[in-house]
């Protein structure tokens, strides 16, 4: 049996070897989210560097060139007006790549709402623990690009929307909080479902698989301003997405949130200790045997991983940002 911290020096050095490439070149610093000895997946290229950013920005001993190397990709995914694509992986060590900027379906690779909101948590992240104010640029130009089309994410250049979650006026509010500049900007309508009416309707509104859509957006941004992290903690002891309210602590801290996730304190070390010592994959014990434990709804989490998965490794990077923002909290 070895300690937690141990634990998460295998699984970084288990992702940097088998699930990204280093540098900021074409096809650099994007996490692969599965593989096997044949086969790599980079879906959700985007969505995946929000969560290496995350567990970078909330590391010990900060690496600062892997930090460049993440910030310069996602600025070479990204173009002026803040619009990105997801990926733009071709090859990866001689296994047979799968990504969606290779997708048969060229507008697979487009920006969607689930990307830009999984970055600005990572982006969030980093401003707040290392210096300088590049991350809060960029989480700028994302919200401003989504904002100017009336919270319609649409291809520059074009009227078209993005083929893939394009709707962002639920999360108006929140990301507004992140970005100020575009408040006015946000319907009252959509203001008051966030503040008053989402939380209770969530259910209603998304599935349960898209809950974490709501939990990062209102983790990174306060979304329920001094509610956020009751709400949280409401929406995490039904669905065991601990890393949530976690987030929304070290990034707006205070002893009463610390006091309430210490009676939760079980829980989160139990659901380390569950992680396998060789990293997640299909065969590994509930709730680790799921490409991203925090995507993904409970059911699944106990239940036997999807077939498309079957034989697959997974990246870790959910075992190692709990782990992280989990030391944090202890040091507090």
């Amino acid at each position: 049996m070895i300690s937690d911290s141990d634990k998460y020096k295998l699984y970084r050095e288990r992702f940097l070897e088998n699930f990204i490439l280093p540098g900021a070149k074409s096809g650099c610093s994007i996490p692969a989210n599965q593989r096997n000895d044949t086969e790599i997946t980079f879906g959700d290229g985007t969505l995946y560097l929000g969560w290496y950013l995350a567990v970078l920005a909330t590391e010990k001993d900060l690496d600062y060139k892997r930090i460049d190397d993440a910030l310069n990709s996602l600025e070479r995914l990204m173009k002026p007006c803040g619009y990105f694509i997801r990926d733009d992986v071709t090859e990866f060590k001689g296994l047979k790549v799968h990504s969606d900027f290779l997708g048969a379906n060229i507008h697979m690779k487009e920006e969607s709402q689930d990307q830009a909101i999984h970055l600005l948590m990572g982006l969030m992240l980093l401003h707040r623990f290392t210096p300088g104010l590049r991350a809060r640029y960029l989480m700028e130009r994302i919200v401003s690009w989504i904002a100017k089309n009336h919270w319609v994410i649409r291809v520059p250049g074009t009227e078209r929307v993005v083929a893939r979650g394009p709707y962002a006026h639920f999360f108006s509010y929140p990301m507004s909080l992140i970005n100020p500049k575009v408040e006015k900007s946000v319907c009252p309508i959509f203001k008051f479902i966030w503040k008053y009416l989402m939380h209770y309707y969530i259910p209603r509104i998304y599935t349960t698989t898209n809950l974490h859509l709501v939990s990062t957006i209102a983790a990174t941004s306060n979304g329920w301003r001094e509610k956020t992290f009751e709400y949280l903690l409401k929406l995490t002891k039904r669905n065991d997405l601990w890393i949530y309210p976690m987030i929304n602590a070290v990034l707006y801290p205070s002893l009463e949130k610390n006091k309430q996730l210490s009676n939760w304190e079980y829980n989160i070390c139990e659901m380390l200790f569950l992680a396998p010592e060789e990293g997640p994959n299909y065969d590994s014990p509930s709730p680790w045997r799921v490409a991203h434990l925090f995507l993904t709804e409970k059911e699944r989490q106990k239940g036997t991983g999807p077939p498309w998965a079957e034989g697959m490794r997974f990246s870790g990077l959910d075992f190692m940002l709990m782990h992280n923002i989990y030391l944090k909290l202890k040091e507090k």
